[in-house]
């Protein structure tokens, strides 16, 4: 059963172009333009019958300018132009993917003290971690040295995730040590206070992650920034979310493209469903160029509106166009790369010399039970990738893409009674590809219990490292 019922019933059903004036009348104050409603009528004279002749009606109304503004157009008569494919950028390629791991990953688990150390870091690690440490033992294929000055000479990488130690191995994967969200250094006695970030809650840091000039310009994200600049510079940017809505990819209004919303399995063609044939002409057609004289915000949307049909069979037909020479695992995950390799590899016929990538996997909220989680999502996280990096060095890719990690924050060092851990702050990640160098940069905490210098309380630990220091690097690359 519903709520309510639509009850409009027109006064003559059978005559269209009544029909449509008092559509026009209802939904558009009576602005809708006589040419606009000569089409409508039309239209919806040659339906099957007058219910669908009054569907058809409603929807093309519906796609007017008069409905989504208030302005009075007119038509000009002259037919828009139609845009030319672009072409291929003479320019460098490079591109940048930024993964965010949602839910926050407990990334003390992610690089582990191991050896060459000041202290017995891994005793302290075992002492402070509880029921979630990872056996030592367990650790003996995934050593790494740190390369910089850090209070152990060597850590050790999850062994799940196998893929990491072979990238670090080949020089071409970084570890950043306790970073995160960071509007200026605090300390135990000042964070409370100079903390501007609601701390702890998954929103906010997803949020201030994505954002990082957390001072600067609201409402936008540090690589829609990084896309306004390049777009000002001449670059033909592209941007691409896999995984729905974000900060990231967002800049400044009309600065660069806007960010293009594809799903894991690509891009569904717009108005499946047709209810006439070759509705997107009528779409075109009652969304014509207009006279000068016309009202901006209507003209507005007409231009947007014509654009993103026009975009979507377009780059939907590209894709569709697109054959990888790697197997990608049939997770979801996966699929989100697979995704991303498909329209790296469909750069030229975007035009595309520089392009940007969101994706996001989630499950690293793991409150209960963290290993049973751990132990399916750090494989899957390891498969995805490898068919990743390998499908970037099959494309020639390999040093003209840089992939990033990034999280909500870490998680408590102390387990809590679910043997699982907490949200937390200060954490540890990763970016990888052929032009990184691998080290651990940033510092690793020297104490991890309750009395050491970082720690809030249950192994919350102050970020040292901010993450405008990560992207500084990548900006300049």
């Amino acid at each position: 059963s519903s709520y309510g019922h639509l009850t409009f019933s027109p006064e003559n059903s059978t005559d269209m172009e009544s029909v449509v004036n008092e559509l026009a009348l209802l939904l558009t104050a009576g602005r809708l333009d006589p040419e606009r409603r000569s089409i409508i009528a039309r239209v919806a004279s040659d339906a099957e019958d007058d219910g669908a002749g009054l569907r058809i009606a409603q929807q093309l109304v519906l796609s007017s300018p008069e409905f989504h503004t208030t302005n009075v157009l007119e038509f000009s008569g002259t037919p828009r132009n139609v845009p030319d494919p672009p072409n291929p950028s003479d320019r460098p390629y490079k591109a940048v993917v930024v993964m965010l791991l949602n839910g926050g990953l407990d990334s003390y688990n992610l690089i582990i003290p191991h050896s060459g150390c000041d202290t017995d870091m891994y005793g302290h690690y075992v002492d402070v971690r509880g029921s979630v440490n990872i056996p030592y033992t367990q650790l003996a294929n995934s050593i790494i040295p740190a390369k910089t000055s850090q209070v152990c000479e060597n850590f050790a990488i999850h062994p799940s995730l196998p893929l990491l130690k072979t990238l670090y191995d080949d020089d071409n994967l970084s570890f950043f040590a306790n970073t995160g969200v960071l509007r200026k250094y605090v300390n135990k006695r000042t964070w409370s206070l100079e903390t501007k970030t609601p701390l702890f809650a998954h929103n906010f840091q997803q949020r201030d992650a994505q954002q990082v000039y957390l001072d600067g310009v609201q409402n936008t994200g540090v690589v829609g920034r990084m896309a306004d600049v390049l777009t000002n510079m001449g670059y033909q940017t592209g941007s691409f979310s896999i995984s729905g809505e974000n900060f990231l990819l967002s800049g400044l209004p009309s600065k660069s493209p806007l960010p293009v919303m594809l799903s894991r399995s690509g891009l569904p063609d717009f108005n499946q469903k047709e209810s006439v044939d070759d509705m997107n002409s009528l779409f075109y057609d009652l969304n014509n160029a207009t006279n000068t004289f016309g009202g901006k915000f209507g003209k507005t949307w007409s231009d947007i509106f014509d654009s993103a049909i026009r975009q979507n069979k377009y780059l939907s037909s590209v894709l569709d166009d697109v054959a990888l020479n790697t197997t990608f695992p049939s997770s979801r995950f996966g699929q989100t790369l697979e995704m991303v390799a498909t329209v790296m590899k469909a750069r030229d016929s975007l035009g595309h010399d520089r392009q940007f990538f969101f994706v996001e996997t989630g499950g690293w909220d793991t409150h209960s039970n963290q290993f049973a989680s751990d132990d399916v999502r750090f494989p899957e996280l390891n498969d995805a990738l490898s068919a990743f990096v390998d499908e970037m060095k099959d494309q020639g890719l390999w040093d003209d893409v840089t992939f990033m990690e990034i999280s909500d924050f870490a998680r408590t060092m102390s387990a809590n009674s679910g043997d699982g851990t907490d949200h937390a702050w200060g954490g540890n990640y990763f970016m990888f590809g052929g032009s990184v160098k691998s080290q651990i940069l940033g510092t690793y905490p020297s104490d991890l219990s309750s009395d050491g210098e970082l720690n809030i309380g249950r192994g919350r630990l102050i970020p040292t490292t901010a993450f405008e220091e990560i992207w500084n690097g990548i900006g300049e690359w």
